[in-house]
């Protein structure tokens, strides 16, 4: 009988080693890589501040307001160290202070923090001593909780909680939907303040809409530009420089202006990043 030869047990056994062989070194669960964390997002912007002394020399903007696009890209500052000792020997570390920039889970936008591991044992599945290991967040409160391999599901834990700060950076983009409003000072010449009113859509200068005003200062040097319900009043002026307080803002602007101020009103949650 088969069961009983001697070289048929000899080939159960060594097919057995090579089944147990496969199952510790098979690939775990893959799921998609994190991607770079980039948002996008139209932001209200209203300059200077209603009420505040300012001071603009000559081809700079007095008053400017509008909604712009910008993307924003964040980068953590780690706030402690910790360790994982993940699968089949690879270790990742980080130390308080680091710096990196943040990622995020595809499937639920998790963030995420990636490294460079150490392997401490055997080259496993991955076939490198060094691999990426990530840092995830899995409550979205600004805590990496757990480490995973970049693009396999397995979770490991971290030898402590690991919060982070994030900074975030903000670049303008042009976008269809932007509009906005800037009124420049262009000098003062004989008595008179120059001023230019512009508009902006889609990133593109309206000419239509440009226009050139001058406004006389009284005797003790100061006037109130007056502009479409715009009111500025100017406390000093010279051929370079202007000093002034922006009184009351461009009520056609009222329309962007009101759902940027009612998102705080309401109560509209934070961003992820501010906790």
């Amino acid at each position: 009988m088969l069961m009983g030869n001697p070289r048929f047990m000899k080939y159960i056994t060594f097919a057995t080693t090579l089944i147990v062989s496969a199952c510790a070194f098979a690939a775990p669960s893959r799921v998609l890589p994190p991607v770079a964390r980039i948002e996008k997002a139209s932001t209200y912007f209203l300059a200077p501040t209603v009420g505040e002394a300012s001071t603009a020399e000559v081809g700079e903007s007095l008053y400017t307001e509008g909604i712009r696009t910008v993307t924003r890209k964040f980068r953590a500052t780690l706030k402690a160290g910790a360790t994982s000792t993940m699968d089949r020997g690879y270790v990742l570390k980080v130390n308080p202070g680091t710096q990196v920039a943040m990622k995020m889970r595809p499937e639920n936008n998790l963030p995420v923090a990636c490294f460079t591991t150490n392997n401490t044992g055997i080259i496993g599945f991955f076939g490198d001593r060094n691999v990426v290991g990530c840092l995830i967040d899995e409550d979205k409160k600004n805590i990496f909780t757990a480490a995973m391999f970049e693009g396999y599901a397995p979770r490991f834990p971290l030898s402590n909680p690991v919060p982070y700060d994030v900074e975030v950076t903000e670049t303008a983009i042009e976008e269809k939907d932007d509009f906005y409003v800037d009124m420049l000072y262009q000098g003062l010449s004989k008595g008179e303040v120059k001023i230019s009113y512009r508009e902006f859509s889609g990133g593109y200068a309206r000419p239509a809409f440009t226009q050139d005003v001058a406004y006389e200062l009284a005797a003790d040097g100061t006037t109130t530009l007056a502009f479409k319900g715009l009111r500025i009043k100017v406390l000093k002026a010279t051929g370079s420089t202007i000093s002034y307080v922006l009184e009351t803002p461009l009520p056609t602007m009222m329309k962007y202006r009101v759902p940027a101020s009612s998102g705080s009103d309401t109560g509209a949650p934070k961003p992820w990043y501010q906790k």
